[in-house]
């Protein structure tokens, strides 16, 4: 009686370890088969084992699929009773949701809203389905006088094409670029153009785009980024949040941190870092050292004056 009981003990734990995947949407095949690892009984297969569960599962109303190399749910074995508001606030949220320009942000939001799908009832889902969100999801509606600059550069994002762009920078300064389109950024009320040129993401606002020319170039890659490592310490170590495209390479016996950033506009790091004073140093490379050597003696020259 023993055996069975510690038997039976360790095949629900097991099925609960097999829901907690499921729940966060990383029950890969791999994974699902270390759970049940048949090992201890020969004769069953692990194809076999892994039905037996399914169908426990299926018991009690819980209804797995399986979509390329992951089981997933079809519905949760509990449901949250939302209100009409509540649904109404939901559709708004998956309507925006592909307007989100960091992608990491846009993954964590599209996976949220999955997690609550699988918790509305039938009557909800099909409220959902119908309801109108009440208000317009179109960012592009403030920019109605730039709705033609806006479609060009959606078409050059698509195409596989080398572009030469002509701008006027902050100061007023035409500047001319030869690179790659990446993506149109939504921020706020402000929409800018992505590009990459000589491994540096440039964000150019709309609205200062004099004129865009594709090249005959074919893109091969968009891995070519530029790479920032810098040293931020003291309070600063403490307090940072990482951006999108961060992470910490090294936490050094003082407190203070070494960052990796991959891919921010230049002009935008090197203001930040300006904001940050002593409390960072960069590291690499040494021409985004220099740049921002003259940034700041441009910036010490003018004020002189």
């Amino acid at each position: 009686m023993t055996r069975i009981s510690n038997k039976y003990n360790d095949s629900c734990i097991k099925i609960f370890e097999i829901l907690k995947l499921l729940f966060s949407d990383s029950a890969t095949y791999e994974r699902v088969l270390e759970i049940i690892d048949s090992g201890k009984d020969e004769k069953l297969t692990a194809a076999v084992v892994l039905n037996k569960y399914l169908n426990t599962l299926k018991v009690f109303g819980i209804n797995v699929e399986k979509r390329g190399n992951k089981y997933e749910l079809v519905k949760s074995p509990y449901k949250i009773d939302f209100e009409k508001p509540d649904l109404e606030s939901l559709k708004l949220l998956m309507s925006t949701a592909q307007y989100i320009s960091s992608s990491k942000s846009r993954d964590i939001v599209e996976q949220f809203l999955k997690m609550l799908f699988l918790r509305l009832n039938d009557a909800d889902k099909v409220y959902l389905n119908n309801v109108k969100c009440g208000c317009s999801t179109d960012l592009s509606f403030y920019y109605k006088q730039f709705k033609d600059q806006i479609d060009i550069c959606e078409k050059l994002c698509v195409e596989k094409q080398k572009i030469e762009i002509s701008y006027s920078d902050t100061k007023g300064c035409v500047n001319t670029l030869i690179g790659i389109p990446i993506e149109l950024k939504y921020q706020n009320r402000k929409i800018c153009f992505s590009m990459q040129s000589a491994g540096i993401i440039h964000d150019i606002p709309i609205n200062k785009i004099n004129s865009v020319n594709q090249l005959p170039n074919i893109i091969a890659s968009y891995n070519s980024v530029i790479t920032v490592v810098f040293r931020l310490k003291k309070r600063l170590a403490k307090s940072y949040k990482l951006k999108d495209g961060e992470y910490i390479q090294n936490i050094e016996k003082d407190g203070s941190i070494i960052v990796v950033n991959k891919g921010e506009d230049i002009d935008k790091l090197i203001a930040r870092f300006i904001r940050y004073q002593n409390n960072c140093e960069v590291i690499s490379p040494k021409f985004f050292k220099e740049k921002l050597l003259e940034t700041l003696s441009k910036m010490i020259a003018r004020y002189k004056n």
